[in-house]
């Protein structure tokens, strides 16, 4: 598969793939923040936080405490 026949990026995709993930770890009580961000390759997890924020509208933190892990929807 050609990326650019696809329109898309091996950058976007591996954050799509970053995404997904974090939203399925989020679901677990029992990994943490820091824990996730370290899996998913963040060197801090104020990095992962920006990113999540950024592909959310919400922290990770606020995202887990809310409930709203439990019953998620991803949209690319």
């Amino acid at each position: 598969m050609k990326l650019r026949k696809e329109e898309t990026t091996f950058t976007h995709l591996f954050d799509q793939i970053r995404k997904t993930t974090a939203l399925t770890y989020l679901k677990d009580p029992e990994v943490s923040i820091c824990d996730i961000a370290l899996l998913l390759g963040f060197s801090e997890q104020s990095a992962f936080n920006h990113a999540f924020k950024r592909w959310t509208g919400t922290t990770p933190g606020k995202y887990k405490k809310d409930g709203l892990a439990s019953s998620f929807l991803i949209f690319t």
